[in-house]
C-alpha cells in the first residue's frame, strides 16, 4: 500500500507539470503576444475601489430554460 501511494504522488506531480507546460505556458505566451490581459493588476492611487462594475441585464423565462 505504501509504494502505491508513493507511485501515486509521483505520477500525480508528473501529470501536473506537463498539464502546466504543455497547456497553461504556451496559452499565457499566446496571450503575452496577443496583448490579452486576463487580470488587471496594475494599482492606482487615485482609484477608490476596484470593484468591476457589472450591468444588470433583464432576464425573461426563456433565459432559465436552457442555461447550457
Amino acid at each position: 500500500m505504501a509504494i502505491g501511494i508513493v507511485v501515486g504522488k509521483i505520477s500525480t506531480l508528473i501529470v501536473l507539470i506537463v498539464v502546466f507546460y504543455l497547456l497553461l505556458t504556451p496559452i499565457s505566451f499566446v496571450a503575452k503576444i496577443v496583448g490579452e490581459r486576463v487580470i488587471d493588476l496594475t494599482i492606482e492611487k487615485d482609484r477608490q475601489s476596484y470593484w468591476m462594475v457589472k450591468e444588470n441585464k433583464v432576464l425573461d423565462k426563456s433565459d432559465y430554460e436552457k442555461q447550457y
